[in-house]
């Protein structure tokens, strides 16, 4: 079993060294360098936990794609959370300008009502962004459309709801990843009590074979 006991020192090690200025990608393109199979065969082929935090590090500052950057976070928050939350909030306060360290910071926050402010944030500052998008559109889906959370936390969406409603419109139209879109927009359509738009989605959804279209159904069934 790789050690995680000298995690911690590392960390601060890590938020002291060589942080990222004020570089901003395009956060779309593709590099082989830095691409999300290149990432898993060098933690893979990783002899322990330091050089595993090193290249999250490596890549988090410097791959193009976004969804490289995610992975190298997600597996920096599997050894060490309030590393990695201390590390990207650091990165964020250096580059407030940054679509890409203000997503990677607002991803990793635990308040649902905090992520929905980042993410508000983050589309004024690049709004044919998605990511920014996604931060708001998932915390309501997963935190109120799902009730999977406490009641005051639910009031405070539900308070704050009517304000980001037009957004999941405005996403739909971006049209970037269809089994994320469609499984929105299902359960936007359903909260906002809309069932044929809601049926048109699980429709396409079946249609495609996406595997959330069953639990969707059974969904839609016991709200009619």
């Amino acid at each position: 079993m790789k050690s995680l006991l000298p995690l911690a020192a590392l960390t601060i090690w890590l938020l002291f060294s060589g942080c990222a200025g004020s570089r901003d990608s395009s956060l779309i393109g593709q590099d082989s360098k830095y691409s999300q199979r290149a990432f898993k065969t060098a933690v893979n082929d990783a002899k322990d936990n330091h050089s595993i935090l090193l290249l999250c590090q490596n890549y988090s500052e410097h791959a193009i794609n976004i969804d490289v950057v995610r992975d190298a976070q997600d597996k920096w928050m599997t050894l060490d959370k309030k590393g990695a939350r201390d590390y990207f909030y650091n990165l964020y306060q250096e580059n407030p300008d940054s679509a890409k360290f203000v997503y990677l910071h607002g991803r990793l926050l635990s308040c649902r009502v905090e992520r929905i402010e980042i993410g508000r944030q983050l589309i004024d500052l690049k709004p044919d962004w998605p990511y920014g998008y996604r931060l708001v559109l998932y915390c309501y889906y997963t935190h109120l459309f799902l009730d999977n959370d406490d009641q005051e936390t639910r009031n405070k969406l539900k308070a704050n709801f009517p304000r980001d409603e037009e957004l999941f419109l405005i996403f739909d139209e971006m049209y970037v990843d269809r089994w994320f879109n469609g499984k929105m927009m299902f359960y936007y359509y359903l909260y906002t009590d809309n069932k044929i738009a809601a049926k048109q989605e699980l429709e396409k959804a079946f249609e495609w074979n996406w595997n959330w279209a069953e639990d969707a159904e059974k969904e839609l069934q016991s709200q009619n």
